[in-house]
């Protein structure tokens, strides 16, 4: 004969044998988790390109997933070729993370790396002006 508890998340059972005149009772305990593990990743970034470049290189730390079980999380970026630290496209990528539990219960997290171009400053427009002084003469002649 067996019999099952169950108490919250706590699932106790107990299986009853009659084993010559004594009753044998085996008790099994386990958890049911049913919490999804937390995750949490860096906070959304704006940069600028490198100068000469259409990117901008970032770095961040990748996070950390827990777990209420108190078992290992598993946490995977879901584009595997974005690694920190890399080199991000102008314009705007959400990077996605996913922590998985023994349990198979997934948690995720994003955040936003927003690149523009660098803008104009009036130094640098005197240096380009300074340069086409410098190489026009020489390209037009």
């Amino acid at each position: 004969m067996a019999r099952i508890c169950i108490k919250g998340t706590l699932v106790s059972i107990k299986f009853y044998e009659k084993v010559k005149s004594h009753q044998l009772i085996i008790h099994f305990c386990c958890r049911l988790d049913r919490e999804i593990p937390k995750v949490s990743c860096p906070k959304d970034v704006k940069l600028l390109t490198d100068l000469g470049k259409s990117t901008a290189l970032y770095n961040w730390t990748a996070p950390k997933g827990k777990d209420n079980s108190g078992d290992p999380v598993i946490v995977q970026v879901q584009n595997p070729r974005i690694v920190s630290p890399y080199n991000f496209p102008y314009g705007q990528t959400i990077v996605r993370y996913t922590a998985e539990d023994s349990s198979q219960l997934k948690g995720y997290c994003s955040f936003t790396v927003e690149v523009k171009g660098r803008s104009l400053t009036l130094r640098s427009l005197f240096q380009f002006v300074r340069y086409m002084d410098l190489f026009l003469p020489t390209f037009l002649s």
